[in-house]
């Protein structure tokens, strides 16, 4: 098995669109109330970009749900995706972070987002 590699933020966007759909919200509900584009939640919910505690704080009171459950989830998934296949949780930096370049180079792989993410957490999700 390949040993492959995530983000915490690329987590998170799973998760809250997951919680998202079960509320029956559109992504475009949740970018109004958090004040910004769709097109940027969008970059959230999939990965491309990364949550501030501002956004998280303002995701988890939309969809009525401390914030803690929602890291508790988090820390749930990180340890199946460890356990189940092989996959390590990196924290990432931001674009403009000082040295943010040279430890992108030296991730160990390649981050994976979109759907083959999305699969499998909903193949760990429903083995629940």
């Amino acid at each position: 098995m390949t040993h492959q590699v995530t983000s915490y933020s690329a987590l998170l966007g799973q998760i809250i669109g997951s919680l998202r759909l079960q509320k029956g919200l559109e992504q475009a509900d949740l970018a109004q109330a958090l004040g910004i584009s769709q097109a940027s939640y969008s970059r959230l919910e999939g990965g491309k970009a990364q949550w501030s505690i501002d956004q998280l704080m303002a995701a988890s009171k939309i969809l009525g749900l401390e914030v803690g459950h929602i890291l508790q989830i988090l820390e749930r998934r990180v340890a199946d995706l460890a356990e189940a296949a092989n996959v390590e949780v990196i924290s990432t930096s931001r674009a403009n972070s000082r040295g943010a370049e040279e430890r992108k180079n030296t991730s160990g792989g390649a981050f994976l987002t979109g759907a083959a993410l999305g699969a499998l957490l909903a193949t760990l999700i429903t083995r629940r």
